[in-house]
């Protein structure tokens, strides 16, 4: 292989890479300025799920809050808000727009995953999962954005 198509690949291969990530050098040098644990701060480099707990120490530890969002808003969650979930992130003082993120991440989630036993579920008045009461199946066949109603 000549230097000229090897040059040219490492290229394509570090804008493919440059695309997965979530913050740019400056932002994470603004959390690791903030002191995360170690294990939130991986979970943030390799673009994974936080969890409540982890939202609550991001906070506490002063990380901007649009940072938290946008990391809500990129990565997404992977659970259904609980209203034990949302009773911890206001006893931390986690701010309106981070929980509004958290609120919509995890509203995305369901209507992406969740199944019709979930739905149905949770259309019988559950105080479980937050928002558990307007959840209601939409009848049609397909998950998307029809699933959750209001």
């Amino acid at each position: 292989m000549t230097r000229g198509p090897l040059s040219f690949l490492s290229i394509l291969i570090a804008l493919a890479c440059s695309s997965c990530v979530t913050f740019k050098e400056q932002e994470m040098e603004t959390i690791r300025a903030c002191r995360v644990s170690p294990a939130v701060y991986r979970k943030l480099v390799e673009r994974q799920v936080v969890t409540p707990f982890d939202i609550a120490e991001l906070w506490q530890k002063r990380v901007p809050s649009a940072l938290i969002e946008k990391q809500l808003d990129k990565v997404g969650v992977d659970y259904a808000l609980r209203q034990s979930d949302v009773s911890l992130l206001e006893a931390a003082g986690v701010g309106d727009g981070v929980m509004d993120a958290l609120r919509a991440a995890s509203e995305r989630y369901v209507a992406r995953y969740a199944p019709p036993e979930f739905v149905e579920a949770s259309a019988t008045g559950s105080d479980e999962y937050l928002g558990a009461a307007p959840i209601r199946a939409s009848g049609g066949l397909l998950y998307g954005r029809d699933i959750l109603q209001r």
